[in-house]
């Protein structure tokens, strides 16, 4: 891991990065040039950086970090999006990591949004916490709406949605869920809680 992650996780822990400037004798400020790092909020394993990187001394097999920090590579999920897996039965999309980190918690029924609708631009600049709304008129903005059954990867339609849904209702478990519909419990978690799919009216 850089060695900067330790110089500067004091420095700017508990602060907005807005609220942190390096700057030199001239007044000149040199922030930009510095990548600061945060702690992801209950992962204990991972930090992330303002310019979008994920890092980790864990290992899953491993209680404790084995010293070495080394850069993780996510997996990208059906949509798209970059994913971190903290551990066994876990997974966090990268932007919403970045978000966490730096920008505190996820309020309810809010996103992390990319600005410029690109998923694998998680830079700090290019995140933040917002509607599903918001997220739909970016995509709209930026014309890369592919929401739902157009995205060619998408491995349901919104009818499928609604049934997710009504067996929820019933009590199935995500796990049987998923099997059901043809899709992993972390996908079915994330549809029920508004991350993906949210542009389908929720019953």
């Amino acid at each position: 891991m850089p060695a900067k992650i330790r110089k500067f996780e004091a420095v700017s822990m508990g602060y907005r990065p807005d609220d942190f400037a390096i700057m030199d004798d001239q007044g000149r400020d040199w922030t930009w040039a510095f990548v600061i790092y945060h702690k992801v909020p209950k992962t204990r394993r991972i930090y992330v950086g303002s310019d979008g990187s994920a890092w980790s001394r864990w290992e899953a097999s491993r209680r404790i970090p084995r010293g070495k920090w080394r850069r993780l590579v996510p997996s990208y999920d059906q949509d798209g999006y970059p994913v971190l897996h903290p551990h066994q039965g876990l997974c966090i999309r990268l932007g919403r990591a970045i978000a966490m980190a730096f920008l505190g918690d996820r309020p309810s029924h809010i996103q992390a949004c990319h600005n410029n609708s690109n998923p694998d631009d998680n830079r700090l600049s290019n995140i933040r916490w917002d509607t599903a709304l918001g997220n739909f008129h970016d995509r709209i903005a930026n014309e890369t709406d592919t929401a739902g059954s157009k995205n060619g990867r998408a491995k349901i339609t919104e009818t499928d949605i609604a049934t997710i849904f009504e067996l929820r209702s019933q009590g199935m478990l995500q796990r049987e869920i998923g099997e059901r519909v043809g899709l992993s419990q972390c996908s079915v978690s994330a549809i029920l809680s508004g991350e993906r799919w949210a542009h389908v009216p929720r019953p």
